[in-house]
């Protein structure tokens, strides 16, 4: 299977989805503010199911904690298919899209802790140890 790990530029997003799932590839894409209304959609929907514990969500999650030399590194995947969300804003503007991502990472350094939260489209089925496991993304290793 071919991943393609691409972070684009707005214009591009849709048309190279299309072609990379065209070439019988998948795709995981970064949702970030170049598609605000896209963008907004999944981090409001997202925020209220963590609120509600995902209760009646079908969903796949994951996490993992990394150590090193003065750091702890929390990472956390949230994978949710199509179905259990109302439809998105241009939808099927997307081929092939089959599941959101949402992945929190909270590191801890020896003087400070960080918190970073991303969004993502993918064509791949929803199984988030596969995605943090096998994309070279901020989902990683």
């Amino acid at each position: 299977m071919k991943l393609a790990p691409w972070k684009l530029p707005p214009a591009d997003f849709t048309a190279i989805a299309s072609q990379i799932f065209n070439a019988k590839a998948d795709y995981v894409l970064a949702l970030e503010g170049s598609h605000p209304t896209l963008h907004a959609q999944v981090k409001d929907w997202f925020e209220q199911r963590l609120l509600l514990g995902f209760e009646g969500i079908t969903n796949s999650y994951d996490n993992r904690v990394e150590k090193g030399p003065n750091r702890i590194e929390k990472r956390q995947i949230w994978c949710v298919p199509l179905s259990q969300l109302l439809p998105l804003h241009n939808q099927d503007y997307w081929v092939g899209l089959k599941c959101v991502v949402m992945v929190v990472r909270v590191r801890h350094l020896w003087n400070k802790t960080t918190r970073e939260v991303q969004f993502y489209l993918t064509s791949l089925e929803c199984d988030a140890r596969f995605l943090r496991t096998s994309h070279p993304l901020p989902l990683g290793r």
